[in-house]
């Protein structure tokens, strides 16, 4: 995956966390929650791909179909399971932050140590892949081999997250239409915040001022600088020997 170029020498990099679910290519990701052990519950598993099959197993429902949201959302799932919901907003918020390298050309000794962001973008097409995949049940084709993150084309062709405002219009429909609508979008929207508070953990974390300082000091020792300050020392110690003799003399 390569890096975009950002403005006044800026290199924007994808960043994965360690610690975190690793990258799958095939098969399904299952990750043990620390929670569920700590609680007392015993180990609790959770395949972040279960949206991923119950949506093919839907075979109708596909971006770009003829299926109105409407219809779609007769079959949504309303409500997403707690430990399910942290462990799809970890897999994401890992892979929604940016390494920030500052080129400082011949300015400063050493290398600058790097700073980290939020994408964006990348964001809003993981939050509406997780709604359409895991709310849904829409199948469609994972960017970069994540069934969670939506292509661009796929986002501006579910219209972008105004396909909200289309579930929100739900609640004018019958009861049980309006209170899926009302459940579905509470939901939906305390899971955005969860991967917001994620998100800005890991950046808080990442750029820590005390951690990037001590990187900068540790670049900053390098052979070359320690063979000037070693030149330097040995200067001194001439100019020193040589006002001891003028003095005694």
């Amino acid at each position: 995956m390569q890096g975009a170029s950002g403005k006044d020498g800026f290199l924007l990099l994808p960043v994965f966390l360690p610690g975190y679910g690793k990258e799958q290519t095939g098969g399904a990701v299952e990750g043990l929650s620390a929670a569920g052990k700590a609680d007392g519950g015993g180990e609790v598993k959770h395949n972040i791909h279960e949206g991923s099959e119950r949506s093919r197993s839907m075979g109708k429902n596909k971006v770009g179909g003829s299926m109105t949201v409407k219809e779609a959302f007769q079959d949504a799932r309303s409500v997403l399971p707690l430990m399910q919901k942290a462990e799809i907003v970890a897999h994401c918020a890992e892979r929604c932050i940016d390494r920030v390298v500052v080129n400082t050309g011949e300015k400063f000794r050493g290398d600058t140590p790097p700073m980290y962001r939020e994408n964006g973008q990348r964001k809003r097409r993981y939050l509406l892949g997780v709604l359409v995949r895991g709310y849904l049940a829409i199948d469609f084709d994972g960017c970069e081999g994540d069934p969670w993150l939506m292509s661009a084309d796929d986002y501006d062709r579910m219209g972008g997250l105004t396909l909200l405002n289309r579930i929100d219009r739900m609640k004018k429909e019958g009861d049980m239409l309006r209170d899926k609508a009302f459940d579905l979008l509470a939901d939906f929207r305390d899971l955005e915040k969860m991967l917001n508070t994620e998100i800005y953990a890991n950046l808080a974390v990442m750029n820590d001022v005390v951690a990037r300082m001590n990187m900068a000091m540790q670049s900053a020792v390098t052979p070359e600088s320690l063979q000037e300050l070693t030149a330097m020392a040995e200067e001194l110690k001439k100019t020193a020997d040589d006002m001891q003799n003028a003095t005694e003399k």
